[in-house]
């Protein structure tokens, strides 16, 4: 099913998703996500990105966003949800899994209605997270994730992402992706 990277970013339309099945689900989600070789060690490293996952867009309440880490000896997952839905955020580093449920996630209820950047930098298995350039959560972890073997979005409807950068700790550039450009959504608006 071709993705709408025309637009600068990673994306399919519920229109274009219809083309290719009978029914719009009301629990669907999509996934986007990408393995190769990376080379670069897991627990130290830094993924930047910009998401979005909004009515507009097709997204579904609560806006469920997650960002996979897939490595060669565990992963890491941390998903985003609207403010009042954070009892089903998740943060998972390796063996150190948290849920919204049992442990104070509030820090992952965002406003994803707009452009956001987040940013996951993991140094000695320390991983820091930061929303639209603000730290908002520290995740440490025993038990090496190893290699960056992928990289997943997922969204509760149709969310987008406008690029993604993964760096190792010196800052070199290990893959970087923008889909062509500067997001424009414009288009998709009020459809």
């Amino acid at each position: 099913m071709p993705l709408e990277d025309t637009l600068g970013m990673l994306y399919i339309s519920s229109r274009e998703y219809s083309k290719n099945n009978t029914t719009l689900l009301s629990d669907l989600w999509a996934t986007y996500q990408y393995f190769a070789d990376f080379d670069v060690d897991g627990d130290n490293m830094t993924l930047e990105t910009r998401i979005i996952n909004n009515k507009y867009l097709g997204g579904i309440p609560c806006y469920d966003t997650e960002i996979d880490l897939v490595c060669e000896n565990d992963f890491a997952k941390i998903i985003f949800l609207e403010p009042k839905c954070e009892s089903y955020a998740k943060v998972y580093f390796g063996e150190k899994k948290l849920n919204g449920a049992y442990t104070d996630l509030s820090a992952f209820g965002q406003n994803l209605s707009d452009w956001s950047d987040v940013k996951v930098e993991i140094r000695n298995k320390k991983a820091r997270i930061f929303f639209n350039r603000k730290f908002i959560y520290q995740c440490d972890y025993d038990e090496s994730l190893g290699k960056l073997n992928g990289i997943r979005f997922r969204f509760k409807g149709f969310g987008a992402v406008d690029f993604v950068k993964v760096s190792d700790t010196s800052g070199k550039i290990i893959y970087n992706n923008d889909f062509g450009g500067p997001a424009d959504i414009s288009s998709l608006i009020n459809k």
